[in-house]
């Protein structure tokens, strides 16, 4: 196309040139015919801007890590002219990474319409903003080509929602100390202490002895008895959500890599019916409770969009939440590689009878003298610690598979 260009303004050029020397006519007609395709060249991307129409979306609006969505752009020519050839680029969640330019080419006849439909990958939890960015056309001829960005027309990119994954692990792999030995849950000790606040519907996952037998009787549908105050909490898990600076794919893995591993023990602990806080320390203080299956999909959603942006170490965190810590039978703390101050204050909370996981996501499999001593100390003073490089997988110490 470059070719093409050079070619048609040097005959433009030549002939202008050859016109002036000789005055012969038929100079005069070539010249004219040559300014006439660059006119209708101009005009070409003129009403191709002016009068295309779009509209964009992805399908489905969330995905989980590893999934694939669609990206859709549905393209109108309302005019009585063709569009000039289009090349439109966008955006991924890889591109953030590979910097590699995505982009599709189409041609639009008069009163027609396409729509584009391209696979987009998710290879990281977290919100993404993906769509498409410009607008290149270039005219019938391919004399002319111009690009405005989408921004132009308005254009709002397309909110992606990556979930991290979960994986399975066996039933009880994080039993509080009040469950070891008893069939009681939380939620009984609970209730048993609280008033009903409210009736609700009833919704997949709650537990049946919650359901409030003659109003479902009366309505003819299962009612769920909702208690006042908050449930009693057995387990607290930290997640660590300082700023780490790392980059590019090394910080999105991980930063997947916590994410999963703290959805994972959601999972697990909702499902066990076990009454859960977990707070993160980014942007600000986050906290959320939950007791059952149908609590999980928030915290989920919570690690999906979390930021790894706070400048509150975690050894803070534990020291600022220490007054919750006074009644809960475990916690678990995420974090990486853990300091001596951690180390000390992990180890008062465990003299103090409560149960402790901890999980430490490490830069790489280098052994570490102060690690591995840090880790045996832990382990002698019954506190669980784990390791995970980014990427590994948390069912494969604590038994399990994907989900």
């Amino acid at each position: 196309m470059r070719r093409r260009r050079i070619a048609f303004f040097s005959l433009t050029v030549i002939a202008l040139l050859v016109l002036f020397y000789t005055g012969d006519p038929i100079y005069l007609w070539v010249v004219i015919f040559q300014l006439s395709m660059l006119v209708i060249s101009l005009l070409n991307i003129l009403i191709t801007f002016m009068s295309i129409r779009f509209l964009q979306s992805a399908t489905p609006e969330s995905a989980v890590k590893g999934d694939s969505v669609r990206l859709q752009l549905e393209l109108h020519n309302e005019s009585f002219f063709p569009f000039a050839h289009l090349t439109l680029r966008y955006s991924t969640p890889e591109t953030l990474y590979t910097g590699e330019e995505c982009h599709l080419s189409t041609s639009l006849l008069p009163r027609k319409s396409e729509v584009l439909s391209v696979p987009i990958k998710c290879p990281y939890r977290g919100l993404y903003q993906l769509g498409f960015t410009q607008l290149e056309a270039t005219d019938i001829f391919g004399l002319i080509t111009i690009t405005v960005p989408f921004t132009v027309y308005h254009n709002k990119p397309v909110d992606l929602l990556v979930y991290p994954q979960v994986r399975e692990i066996a039933p009880g792999s994080l039993v509080n100390r009040e469950m070891e030995g008893t069939k009681d849950t939380t939620q009984t000790r609970s209730e048993e202490l609280s008033s009903i606040a409210e009736i609700r519907d009833y919704r997949e996952g709650d537990p049946l002895k919650r359901i409030h037998w003659k109003l479902s009787a009366r309505h003819k549908k299962f009612l769920i008895k909702e208690f006042d105050g908050s449930l009693v909490t057995d387990s607290l898990i930290l997640v660590d959500c300082t700023e780490h600076r790392l980059e590019g794919e090394e910080a999105a893995q991980f930063e997947d890599t916590v994410a999963e591993c703290a959805a994972t023990f959601c999972k697990r602990m909702t499902d066990d019916y076990q009454s859960i806080t977990m707070i993160t320390y980014a942007d600000s203080r986050t906290e959320l409770s939950g007791a059952s299956p149908v609590d999980f999909p928030a915290f989920r959603e919570l690690l999906a969009r979390i930021k790894f942006c706070g400048d509150l170490s975690i050894s803070s965190a534990v020291k600022l939440e220490r007054t919750l810590m006074g009644n809960i039978g475990s916690l678990i703390v995420i974090t990486r590689s853990p300091t001596d101050e951690l180390f000390e204050m992990l180890v008062y909370l465990s003299e103090n009878d409560c149960r402790i996981t901890l999980v430490s996501v490490l830069k790489d499999n280098t052994p570490d003298e102060n690690l591995i001593r840090m880790f045996g100390e832990l382990s002698l003073r019954g506190i669980r610690a784990l390791s995970l490089i980014p990427g590994e997988d948390i069912s494969l110490q604590l038994g399990g598979g994907n989900q």
